[in-house]
């Protein structure tokens, strides 16, 4: 084997501590702060940079407002004055946290008010369920925000498996000695500060025989066209799926189906389903031709993802219909391998479906992205039946469904299809049945078009005749007819709604106009006093000025003073009297 680059330049490069400007870290509970960052944030708090950490729990288990609390508050507090930075408490029980809207709104909170340009929060890979929580809670505040900047995985409980990036704490490690030498509580468990120590030491290892200390960060840029590089990196359920710090109760077994044709983005549509907060009971992996290489990797990233493979090729439907057969999820959804789900897909379409207990499932809306990425629009379609005859208008991936419905009512992908199989299923699906709806869009389509023999005109009206064929033959013309008669009764409505809401606008503008004609009287009738005022005031001092000029002319002469003085002092006289 022939090595393809020094190994000197994969190892972690040298980042300075006064890049940034605002720095905002979370840590689970008081001391993680410390033992990640402790030499970061102080060199950084040295070059002028501001340091805010938030730590989530107090660090007992057993209740919020507790003596141990205190003492672990204080401890922290203690710590922060040997680094320069600012500590802020949310209070919070440990080993409560949550990947929910309350701990996501709340960090959310810190984002705003801060503004960091880099985010720190726990590695991914650690294995304490708080930690886990707070690096995925964190990363969807993050996406909530629309945050752009850096943001940065720090080693606490665990170590980073490929950090990116090496801080030299040499100048900084006495600082974080006696910062860590405050957690006096903690270091009555186990030697927390010495192991620390070691762990900075290892570290340098890259360095040279000069470094002594350094703290290892795994940093990401975050732009609005390359938050999906993040996702490739995300294993946070990764330990749960293992049985290992589990601390979710009663969640519904989900099944995610990726039709795979080897797409080189198969990586990152994987990545965003290990990234959900409410995290999949198994991904399967159904190959529509030859098992690529690198779909063979990917399915050692966790033991949930299962590869379904065939002695002969599928096309989309086939493929589809193999995972609903070895599919063992109370719910099931497809995400197609150039496509993916932002951090809250799945949690927020289980929560709408469970609130409406006569609905087979639920729908989201979607961000419809080019092939690299970029924003085109948002498709927040509503949930219609009766338009869903006519054209397909939800994204495969945008829906959930309940496997029971599809089992006892017999569903399938029409298999003759080629194109518009997605389209046909959700016809069978929505006859008789609702879908819940979420309101907000939670998941990412890619457009595209797919090279094919005939022109892709000609190809998809083909089929989009031949499946309005189909179901109209098996539904009946006056089901069609019923359908135009509610999509034109809707048309009407929305017309309606159009001729109120211009109606609305029209009245306002005028209501608008009316008020800037009455802004633009009273302006001119403010200048027209303004300049009365103005012409008064002149004529007003200039009487006063001839008052005193024939006050001060007849206390000359009533005085008698020579004309000399008469003439230099002429308002002399009456300002000393008045003195």
């Amino acid at each position: 084997m022939r090595d393809r680059i020094e190994e000197s330049q994969s190892f972690p490069v040298q980042l300075e501590p006064g890049r940034y400007s605002r720095i905002l870290c979370f840590a689970p509970h008081p001391d993680d702060e410390i033992q990640g960052c402790g030499g970061f944030f102080r060199l950084a708090t040295l070059n002028g940079s501001s340091v805010t950490a938030v730590v989530l729990t107090g660090g007992d288990p057993t209740g919020v407002g507790t003596d141990v609390q205190a003492v672990r508050e204080f401890e922290s507090i203690a710590a922060a004055q040997f680094i320069g930075m600012k500590v802020v408490f949310e209070g919070l029980q440990d080993r409560t946290l949550r990947v929910a809207d309350w701990l996501i709104d709340r960090i959310a909170e810190h984002i705003r008010a801060v503004k960091p340009d880099l985010i720190c929060l726990p590695s991914p890979s650690e294995m304490h369920p708080d930690h886990q929580a707070a690096c995925t809670a964190t990363i969807a505040a993050a996406h909530r925000q629309g945050y752009l900047g850096d943001l940065c995985f720090y080693e606490a409980g665990g170590v980073l498996n490929q950090p990116t990036h090496l801080v030299v704490i040499d100048e900084a490690i006495e600082a974080k000695g006696k910062a860590l030498a405050c957690f006096i509580s903690q270091e009555q468990h186990q030697p927390y500060a010495s192991r620390i120590r070691a762990r900075d030491h290892f570290r340098a290892i890259t360095l040279g025989n000069k470094v002594k200390f350094a703290e290892a960060l795994e940093i990401f840029t975050l732009t609005e066209k390359d938050q999906l590089k993040l996702y490739a990196h995300l294993q946070p359920w990764q330990a749960h799926a293992r049985g290992r710090a589990v601390y979710r109760q009663e969640i519904p077994k989900i099944t995610v189906i990726i039709r795979s044709s080897g797409h080189p983005k198969l990586q990152a549509a994987v990545a965003s389903v290990l990234n959900q907060t409410l995290p999949p009971h198994e991904i399967l992996l159904v190959h529509t031709g030859q098992v690529s290489a690198s779909s063979q990797w990917i399915c050692a990233l966790s033991p949930c993802i299962r590869q379904l493979t065939s002695p002969h090729p599928l096309n989309r439907a086939q493929a589809a219909n193999y995972g609903l057969e070895n599919t063992n999820g109370k719910y099931a959804i497809f995400l197609d391998d150039d496509c993916y789900f932002l951090p809250t897909h799945l949690e927020s379409l289980v929560q709408a479906s469970e609130a409406n207990p006569n609905a087979v499932g639920a729908l989201s809306q979607a961000i419809l992205v080019d092939d690299r990425g970029s924003h085109i629009k948002v498709s927040d379609y509503n949930y219609l039946p009766d338009r869903l005859l006519f054209h397909n208008i939800y994204p495969s991936h945008s829906i959930l469904f309940g496997m029971g419905n599809v089992l006892t009512r017999g569903l399938k992908f029409n298999e003759r299809l080629e194109i518009f199989e997605d389209w046909d299923f959700w016809i069978q699906m929505s006859r008789g049945a609702i879908l819940a709806e979420t309101g907000c869009a939670t998941c990412a389509h890619t457009m595209t078009n797919k090279p094919n023999a005939d022109s892709p005109i000609d190809s998809h009206r083909r089929e989009h005749s031949e499946v309005l064929a189909n179901w109209m033959g098996r539904l009946g013309i006056g089901v069609y007819a019923s359908a135009v008669a509610n999509l034109a009764n809707r048309v009407t409505q929305l017309e309606d709604e159009r001729h109120k809401i211009s109606k609305s606008m029209n009245e306002s503008e005028q209501l608008i106009e009316s008020a800037q004609q009455r802004l633009a009287t009273l302006v001119s009738s403010g200048r027209a006093l303004e300049a009365r005022l103005a012409v008064q005031s002149e004529s007003l001092r200039n009487q006063q000025e001839k008052h005193f000029s024939e006050a001060a002319a007849d206390h000359l002469q009533h005085e008698k003073l020579p004309s000399r003085y008469a003439a230099t002092n002429t308002f002399a006289a009456p300002i000393r009297r008045q003195a």
